[in-house]
């Protein structure tokens, strides 16, 4: 008689241990996921803070460029992040009054930090009177600007 009631603790202590055991592997395997993300939030977190940039323009004086029979508007843009980014017409949409517009970038390629680059858009696409500029990068970093011609 005393046996099997030792016998039943010892199956009841067993069962809670197994419990335990998967209870603390549910919990390390969720923390480990969660650590991960963390990362990887703080990666993305990171490049958005370090890359920054700024349209440097005098809005009532926009330089104009002719280049064959088009004549362009420019914009600097200064990379004042401390990480480079890429500055292509394929990793920058430009917005003027909210309609996205086509552009030339110069230098083609990528804006390190402290450097300055153009962007021109053709005077046909934005048109004379006060507008609103806005640049986005690649990364949903943006900069407005407002501007008169």
């Amino acid at each position: 008689m005393g046996f099997g009631e030792s016998a039943s603790h010892i199956i009841f202590f067993i069962a809670a241990v197994m419990v335990a055991s998967s209870a603390a592997t549910v919990m390390s395997i969720t923390t480990y996921k969660i650590s991960l993300n963390l990362a990887e939030e703080s990666k993305h977190l990171r490049e958005a803070i370090s890359t920054d940039f700024k349209i440097i323009n005098d809005p009532v004086n926009i330089p104009t460029e002719s280049v064959g029979s088009e004549k362009y508007c420019v914009f600097y843009v200064k990379n004042i992040g401390i990480e480079s980014f890429p500055f292509t017409k394929n990793t920058l949409t430009v917005l003027i009054d909210g309609k996205v517009v086509q552009f030339e970038v110069n230098p083609n390629g990528e804006l390190k930090s402290g450097e300055v680059g153009k962007i021109l858009v053709k005077i046909s696409e934005v048109g004379y009177g006060n507008h609103k500029m806005k640049i986005v990068l690649h990364n949903g970093i943006s900069d407005s600007f407002e501007f008169t011609i």
